[in-house]
């Protein structure tokens, strides 16, 4: 045993020497960083941003009561430009540019990405603001034109029965009948850890590499000497040893952005996806070239994202995902 922990601590820092090493390991936080970077759209994504065509304008949307019980949080931003960065990054789900004063032939901008999923349902409450305003103005135009002059306590109690017109069920009546549905299986939103899915893609494909070591000549004749059970012992230790710096990084990395399931979830986690790995190892190496070594991992890595839930999960198309993904090491890690 003592044996086989010099060596591992022989390896180690064997690697630390080796410039490709750390040039991995900056790859590692490079696209981990990245990933925390990129928004996905997701269903809980409820802010739209909006502005106005002009500065130092009355906002007239959030004066609207009905905006603010929304379930859409509305957020304002007083450049145009600052509002498409936002709807861009995905940080605000839609936006609207909207005209300093409501009236009849304002035009309004609807401002939308690809991942956009709130923009129809934020333009029925705009447009509902709107149309409001616009029968306030029609209703403010007749009485004037009825009476011959403005006249304050009149416009302010026709505006409020306007508004419990509008709020009541005088003009329509909607009545909500519920029916039920027998369903034998729950739906559930599928859970997608990216961050964790780019870190542990790194960290098995830093050991699958180092496992490459049997094709060095320098290192063939000093394996050859061995006898093939301390073989894949060397072969295993070499490929822990290259993957403990980087299964610490990622691990530091996932808590710092807040994306961690916790601490003992990520620990074993790891662990399962190092031993994943060295059991895959034993497998892939079997084969003589390194060229067609590199064939494997390429292929290997290829069927890991579309089978594991990295960037999308299709278990709920295909169900016996879920249980064919737990034969790979990122299926394992991401649970």
């Amino acid at each position: 045993m003592e044996t086989y922990v010099v060596w591992l601590q022989i390896f180690f820092k064997q690697q630390l020497k080796k410039p490709l090493y750390w040039f991995q390991i900056l790859l590692l936080i490079a696209g981990v960083c990245c990933m925390v970077s990129i928004r996905f759209p997701g269903a809980d994504n409820c802010k739209i941003g909006y502005c106005f065509d002009q500065k130092s304008v009355d906002d007239w949307l959030l004066r609207d009561q009905s905006v603010q019980d929304d379930t859409l949080r509305f957020c304002f931003y007083e450049e145009e430009e600052q509002l498409y960065a936002a709807v861009r990054s995905g940080y605000m789900d839609c936006g609207f540019v909207l005209p300093a004063r409501m009236g009849e032939g304002a035009s309004i901008e609807s401002v939308v990405s690809p991942i956009s999923t709130k923009n129809a349902l934020a333009k029925l409450t705009v447009f509902e603001v709107c149309y409001r305003i616009l029968s306030e103005d029609i209703l403010l135009a007749a009485d004037q034109k009825l009476y011959g002059e403005a006249g304050q306590e009149r416009e302010e109690l026709l505006l409020q029965k306007n508004r419990e017109i509008i709020a009541s069920d005088r003009v329509f009546d909607i009545q909500m009948i519920e029916v039920p549905v027998e369903t034998k299986v729950q739906s559930e939103i599928p859970e997608q850890l990216p961050v964790q899915g780019i870190a542990g893609m790194f960290v098995m494909m830093i050991m699958l590499l180092a496992d490459g070591i049997i094709f060095d000549p320098k290192s063939r004749g000093l394996l050859k000497a061995l006898s093939l059970s301390r073989r894949r012992a060397v072969c295993m230790l070499y490929s822990l040893a290259a993957g403990l710096l980087p299964a610490l990084a990622s691990l530091m990395l996932i808590g710092i952005t807040g994306r961690s399931r916790g601490i003992a979830a990520e620990l074993l986690a790891m662990f399962l996806l190092i031993i994943w790995t060295q059991l895959w190892s034993c497998l892939l190496i079997r084969r003589r070239e390194v060229e067609g070594y590199h064939v494997e991992l390429v292929l290997f890595l290829a069927v890991q994202l579309l089978v594991c839930p990295v960037f999308v999960d299709l278990s709920g198309y295909l169900p016996a995902l879920k249980v064919l993904r737990l034969l790979f090491p990122l299926g394992i890690y991401l649970i």
